[in-house]
């Protein structure tokens, strides 16, 4: 997910995206689920982050598409997932699944006898 991303930014990208997840499964709109308040999202999972630090990671997400923002006073004050984020979050859950399900059918091969 965001492999054209630095590892900290990927995990911004993973945080947010779980929280969609969360939303959506909550009974939230896909447009409501979508957005975040910069600040508020700094407050409350990157508090150990400097303020301008984190708002380079979410200037990060946006240059690579994965986050439309929207800026007041020269810094993000709102943000939302792209398509894009949503599709990349999409493919690992499922790229995920897929390598479990090869990995049980060769545990199954190894441990079935051939007919």
């Amino acid at each position: 997910m965001g492999n054209d991303l630095t590892r900290e930014s990927q995990y911004l990208l993973y945080i947010m995206y779980s929280s969609y997840l969360q939303d959506r499964k909550s009974g939230k709109a896909i447009r409501d689920s979508r957005y975040f308040d910069a600040e508020e999202l700094h407050n409350q999972q990157f508090k150990s982050y400097d303020l301008e630090d984190f708002f380079e990671l979410l200037r990060e997400l946006d240059r690579h598409g994965y986050a439309d923002i929207r800026y007041g006073n020269n810094k993000p004050m709102k943000c939302s997932l792209s398509d894009k984020a949503i599709r990349a979050g999409e493919n690992k859950f499922k790229n995920q699944l897929n390598a479990v399900a090869d990995g049980l059918i060769k545990i199954k091969k190894i441990i079935s006898p051939l007919s």
